[in-house]
């Protein structure tokens, strides 16, 4: 009975006495214990934050994905027009040729057009020396084109609305030909005409394969 009775206050003391003996004797600090035992709920939260992150570059990964498609579609051949670049009125002129001495022009392109070339009478002989020409379109392996030509009258101007004479299938080839007398008449006369030539495409989708267009003259 004569020994007395320590309360909780006291042996509180004793242990923070403790535990600055300890810290002393090690050269650290209270700070360092109290590292030491900190919640492990915080830890826990850094780490399911960086979960997170994780989360965010998968979904970035997903969007790369996304552009790559988007990128695989730009890879992809641009569909050609094939439509008329002008009308008859504006159509590319050729030139002349021959219509009975004889020569030629060509032409190279690509989709539906009009061209325009003049037959002309060269030959000043007072013989009569007749006129002719044929128009040759060949078209590629792979694409399709029609041919019409619309001639107009003797010493005339071109003429858009005369009759078409249609392109006469050969092979890969669409051909019109025609010849005239040559009108000697009093002090001679100019029996040249004009040619509005059509090609139309038909079928086909490559961009790169061109037709090509052959006016020969005194034929």
């Amino acid at each position: 009975m004569g020994q007395s009775t320590m309360g909780s206050a006291g042996w509180m003391v004793i242990a923070v006495t403790a535990v600055l003996g300890s810290a002393c004797a090690t050269g650290g600090g209270i700070s360092d214990e109290l590292e030491q035992t900190e919640d492990p709920t915080t830890s826990s939260t850094s780490s399911t934050g960086g979960m997170g992150g994780m989360a965010t570059s998968d979904g970035g990964m997903g969007g790369m994905e996304e552009m790559g498609g988007m990128g695989g579609m730009g890879g992809m051949a641009p569909m050609c027009d094939f439509g008329h670049m002008h009308t008859c009125e504006m159509s590319t002129d050729l030139g002349n040729v021959s219509g009975d001495d004889g020569g030629s022009t060509t032409q190279t392109g690509v989709g539906s057009t009009w061209l325009k070339v003049r037959i002309k009478e060269t030959n000043s002989s007072i013989f009569e020396e007749d006129l002719s020409y044929r128009v040759t379109l060949t078209s590629p392996p792979n694409v399709d084109y029609d041919l019409a030509v619309h001639q107009g009258p003797q010493d005339g101007p071109l003429n858009c609305n005369a009759n078409a004479k249609p392109g006469v299938a050969m092979g890969l080839d669409k051909v019109v030909s025609d010849g005239w007398d040559d009108d000697q008449g009093l002090g001679g006369e100019d029996d040249s005409v004009w040619l509005a030539v059509e090609i139309r495409h038909l079928s086909g989708t490559d961009c790169e394969a061109e037709w090509t267009l052959t006016v020969e003259g005194g034929i």
